[in-house]
């Protein structure tokens, strides 16, 4: 007959304590069972009274002769063998990072059929659809809409506005807030056209049925706008532009803008559309009076260091994105009502708005100056 034989070092008082203290019905019982044999009750009796297996019982009572407390501990469950060696999924990791073009497809992204295929001819293991999905949120990938990037940027210029020209720009524009007794404040603006016919984007739609939504023949009739946000506070503002934006158009937008409070030195980073980037602009500004405003072009063709392109995003995501618009009123007044809706929502203006990691360390400089 089995029984407890070896306490390695355990007094019948330690065993005692371990039942009280067990902190799971499992660690319980088997306190429990380790106790009652030590007490002398046989196999048979122990099972009954934890209405377990003779089997199980024996397992316990052997595991703790060999090993003491340890043996008790509930070990995991091995699972299913990996079909993958380590050495694989790191080789198909690199794999994924390059486009699959190199690898002899025809598609410029991965789908779970080319990765399915690729696996497949690499390792020869076939795993499901299903599966890969897992799989690949396990390695560090999941699908993404990827965002334009122009040929024509120049990394080295962007890399020079983060790490130098920013800081010496804001630099300047601190001591000049200073000397007039404001507080730096800033802003990044752009322009943006709405159409009043739906803007295209993936929802839910029955199946079987062909998703559409309504379009006109006024298809270039559009609302024009011109906003600033400021990623700092989630402030942001919204005017609508008649006509086509000009020098002066945007010189007069400045002037308003500065004089909406006169206690802030604004900071205003715009791209470099035409009326953004003469080398006059500060001229004519100081012509117009306005001294509480300074202005920092972005580097080249990077939309991506404007936050104020996330309020398009936002505005397009309630307003246009498969929504058809009768009338170029009824499309002023939604987007007006989104507005007000959105105004109020600071913190989550805040989260939209906020810079990313890397992406945005001109940010940072610019809020450890103010």
């Amino acid at each position: 007959m089995i029984r407890v034989e070896h306490f390695h070092g355990m007094s019948t008082d330690d065993i005692d304590q371990s039942l009280r203290e067990s902190k799971n019905s499992r660690d319980h019982e088997r306190w429990v069972c380790i106790r009652s044999s030590i007490h002398g009750l046989s196999v048979s009796d122990i099972a009954s009274i934890l209405s377990r297996n003779e089997k199980t019982v024996r397992e316990w009572i052997a595991n703790f002769n060999l090993e003491g407390a340890k043996g008790l501990l509930r070990q995991s469950p091995p699972g299913q063998k990996k079909k993958l060696s380590a050495d694989q999924v790191e080789q198909i990791k690199k794999d994924l990072e390059r486009p699959p073009t190199d690898f002899g497809f025809n598609q410029g992204y991965w789908t779970r059929k080319l990765i399915h295929l690729r696996i497949k001819h690499t390792s020869g293991i076939a795993y499901s659809f299903s599966r890969i999905s897992e799989l690949t949120l396990e390695w560090g990938f999941r699908i993404k809409r990827p965002r334009m990037k122009s040929i024509k940027r120049d990394e080295q210029e962007r890399r020079q506005f983060v790490e130098e020209d920013v800081a010496k720009k804001v630099g300047q524009f601190k001591e000049l807030a200073d000397t007039l007794g404001l507080e730096l404040s800033p802003w990044f603006t752009d322009e943006a056209g709405f159409r009043r016919d739906g803007t295209l984007h993936a929802g839910y739609f029955k199946i079987g049925k062909i998703a559409e939504i309504p379009e006109s023949n006024g298809r270039f009739e559009s609302i024009k706008l011109i906003g600033a946000v400021n990623p700092r506070t989630g402030a942001f503002k919204m005017t609508t532009i008649t006509g086509k934006m000009t020098l002066c158009k945007y010189v007069e937008y400045l002037k308003s803008f500065a004089a909406s409070d006169t206690r802030k030195f604004f900071v205003i980073f715009h791209d470099n559309a035409p009326w953004h980037g003469p080398k006059s602009l500060p001229t004519l500004l100081r012509e117009a009076g306005v001294i509480n405003l300074g202005v920092i072009n972005l580097p080249k063709y990077s939309p991506d260091m404007n936050p104020c392109e996330k309020l398009w995003y936002w505005l397009r995501a309630e307003v246009t994105h498969c929504q058809y618009h009768e009338t170029l009123t009824c499309l002023m007044k939604n987007i007006w009502k989104f507005y007000r809706r959105a105004f109020n929502k600071v913190e989550e203006a805040k989260r939209r708005f906020k810079p990313e990691t890397n992406i945005f360390k001109y940010c940072e400089s610019l809020w450890e100056r103010t």
